[in-house]
């Protein structure tokens, strides 16, 4: 009995994922955290079994090419091979210090893989890559967000009136200071002739009252 597998009609995808769970593709991951990888083939041949053999991440010309796994073995402490999935697909996962990538750029994540036959000696080797952008933390790819703004110039405008009240509280406690004028002693004979004054007309308005009064 011959079996054939057609081995144009395979495809392979190389997925990234934020949690070891594998729910979701991500092409984004922030310095300092740790990335899980996933290299699965469709369709799924159980005769067929992928095996890792290296995978790298290239961030251009500019910047040196940060190997992850080599000769089927973890390069570093930062990298680790998970168990595969129940449907055979290769697992590892990788954390990116700050020290692999010095600032946010965009890069190529490539694996390479051997598909090998359970039964046959013959192995095929395939390269799979995905694109990816690296960010700072807490800072998305496509820059400051509105509610960022408006806390920044929130910030400025409260540090500009603390300083304007500090320094008109140093200016008022420094100043020498200067001549009285005499506003209360010249008030208060204006007012003692106010009254006195008012109180002669009352007594003047009043005498005619009296006077008419008696006769």
């Amino acid at each position: 009995k011959v079996h054939c597998i057609n081995m144009e009609s395979l495809s392979f995808q190389l997925g990234l994922y934020l949690s070891p769970h594998f729910l979701q593709v991500s092409n984004t991951i922030e310095l300092g955290q740790q990335g899980f990888v996933q290299v699965s083939m469709s369709p799924s041949i159980p005769e067929l079994m992928l095996q890792l053999d290296s995978c790298h991440l290239d961030l251009g010309p500019d910047a040196d090419t940060v190997e992850l796994i080599q000769s089927q073995t973890a390069k570093g402490s930062c990298v680790s091979l998970l168990s595969p999935s129940p449907s055979g697909d290769v697992r590892f996962s990788f954390l990116l210090r700050g020290y692999m990538v010095s600032t946010p750029t965009t890069g190529t994540l490539s694996c390479t893989i051997t598909l090998r036959s359970r039964s046959l000696s013959l192995d095929t080797h395939r390269t799979v890559s995905m694109r990816l952008n690296v960010v700072s933390p807490g800072l998305p790819d496509k820059g400051l967000v509105l509610p960022a703004v408006l806390g920044i110039t929130f910030g400025a405008f409260l540090i500009g009136a603390l300083l304007t009240a500090a320094l008109w509280y140093i200016y008022s406690h420094t100043r020498p200071p200067g001549k009285r004028e005499p506003v209360v002693a010249g008030a208060a004979p204006a007012s003692s002739e106010s009254s006195s004054t008012n109180h002669s007309i009352g007594s003047t308005q009043s005498t005619p009252c009296s006077t008419s009064s008696m006769a």
